[in-house]
């Protein structure tokens, strides 16, 4: 489930209702973190972003340059705050850390002179002290920094889905990453979150997509590889082993092949607030990262060895396990869970049919192998 922030009324309106009561406002003193004056509306962006990152939540960001404050001058400047920077503490991480905020003019002789702003978050700054830490300690013992970009992904992929459970009650704190990695759960949004601030810190350009998971508000991410852009749905493939991942690297046209009762769908992006989303709702969102229509492969067909379907460089129970679950899907659904390598791979009889038969040879090759066996499968299979 996905947590869509809530906004106060727009600054239009809210001049009209500050104005019907008084046309002096004073900046407050103690309730509020003040700040220096903003000349001109990307100063005020970037101090707007420092207080949203460091969980300020009752600020004024005041101005003094000509600009007239209206909606479009707010657009602008939360476009800034929340403008991808590739840190793993900005963007999405910001957009998606809010739970609700308003703000409101502050008014001097006419004019709007500050916003004061009142932001709730899905954690507190004493809850980011300790995400960070764990954080830290995590992409250490991932050693991120010695690994390719699959392999990046693959190992935060896994960290996350075998450390986190998903979260079914309301608190708000389960669409946070905190409550991901510190806590254990969280709902889509925080896992999400989770994702984007680890793949980002590791420098991969990754974002976190909006939409319908079965009808209700989901989210999960997009993540380039190699060039392009896959989905990837670390919610529902919490607490699966890696062989049977179904959301891992997909592409534009099979996401949703596996054939189970989880679907996707986008929805309509136009429907998002347009201060917090208008990211997403200029309507060039997939023009800037395009999308894989099909899943990732570490390797073409022609460089699949015969066995090995999930890449790693060995030949046992686990490609045994992954072809069984192919030629399942196969016989019921008509449905392929994999792709033009791992086919090629899942055939390790070379009989142009992935089926129980391949599952075997695998098995046996396996048996072989374990006990000083040298030979490679597709020169074993000759031997029996």
């Amino acid at each position: 489930m996905k947590r869509r922030p809530l906004l106060m009324a727009r600054i239009a309106a809210a001049v009209i209702a500050a104005c019907s009561v008084v046309c002096t406002v004073s900046l407050p003193v103690c309730s509020y973190v003040c700040t220096y004056a903003a000349s001109n509306v990307t100063e005020a962006g970037a101090e707007l972003r420092n207080h949203l990152r460091a969980h300020d939540e009752k600020f004024t960001v005041t101005f003094t340059g000509s600009d007239i404050i209206n909606d479009t001058y707010v657009d602008r400047m939360f476009e800034t705050a929340l403008a991808e920077t590739g840190r793993g503490t900005d963007g999405d991480y910001i957009r998606y850390g809010i739970y609700s905020l308003g703000y409101a003019p502050v008014v001097t002789n006419f004019r709007v002179s500050g916003l004061e702003f009142s932001v709730v978050y899905t954690s507190t700054a004493a809850q980011e002290a300790s995400l960070n830490n764990a954080i830290a300690s995590a992409e250490s013992q991932l050693a991120l920094s010695s690994k390719n970009d699959y392999e990046k992904v693959s190992a935060v992929y896994s960290y996350i889905t075998s450390h986190v459970t998903y979260g079914k009650s309301g608190e708000t704190e389960l669409f946070s990453a905190y409550s991901a990695l510190v806590n254990g759960k969280a709902v889509c949004q925080g896992v999400a979150q989770l994702m984007y601030r680890m793949l980002t810190d590791a420098g991969l350009s990754c974002r976190i997509i909006p939409g319908y998971g079965n009808g209700g508000d989901h989210a999960w991410n997009i993540v380039s590889v190699g060039g392009k852009y896959y989905y990837i749905d670390a919610t529902w493939d919490l607490q699966t082993k890696p062989e049977r991942y179904s959301f891992f690297l997909r592409g534009s046209s099979d996401l949703d092949e596996i054939g189970n009762s989880n679907t996707h769908s986008l929805g309509d992006w136009s429907n998002l607030d347009p201060t917090l989303y208008s990211d997403y709702r200029r309507g060039d969102f997939f023009s800037r990262y395009q999308l894989s229509t099909v899943a990732y492969s570490k390797a073409p067909a022609s460089q699949a060895s015969p066995g090995d379907v999930n890449g790693d460089g060995l030949v046992d129970s686990n490609d045994a396990t992954a072809v069984m679950d192919e030629y399942a899907s196969l016989s019921t659904t008509g449905l392929s869970l994999f792709n033009a390598r791992q086919r090629a791979a899942g055939d390790a009889d070379g009989n142009g049919l992935v089926d129980s038969n391949d599952a075997s040879l695998i098995l046996m090759y396996y048996t072989y192998a374990s006990t000083g066996g040298t030979l490679p499968l597709d020169r074993f299979r000759a031997t029996i």
